[in-house]
């Protein structure tokens, strides 16, 4: 089973600076079924688990396949400046796109 993990910037983050590692708290892990063997595909799961983690019309932290490691009852959408982890490499959600930060 792979499993991504979500970190959301405290304070938000949404003009996507470079903010120290300690302005991130991990807030969830999300599975994925997707083999990644190349940019392209992870960029296929970074936007399945952006869409998973969309309070849209309930809390995402309720969804299948989400383990939620706070409090989901306050738990934000992810947005821009807000972190996901795959296989080690963290990607930020930019206006546009993810940019690789590690």
């Amino acid at each position: 089973m792979k499993k991504a993990k979500i970190y959301h910037a405290y304070p938000p983050n949404f003009d996507c600076q470079d903010i120290p590692d300690s302005n991130y708290q991990e807030i969830a892990e999300v599975v994925y079924e997707h083999d990644i063997v190349d940019d392209a595909q992870i960029n296929i799961v970074l936007d399945y688990v952006y869409a998973v983690s969309q309070n849209v019309t309930d809390n995402w932290c309720d969804g299948i396949g989400v383990t939620p490691l706070n409090n989901r009852e306050h738990s934000r959408s992810t947005s821009t400046g807000d972190v996901i982890e795959i296989d080690g490499g963290k990607y930020r959600c930019e206006w546009i796109g993810w940019k690789k930060i590690n």
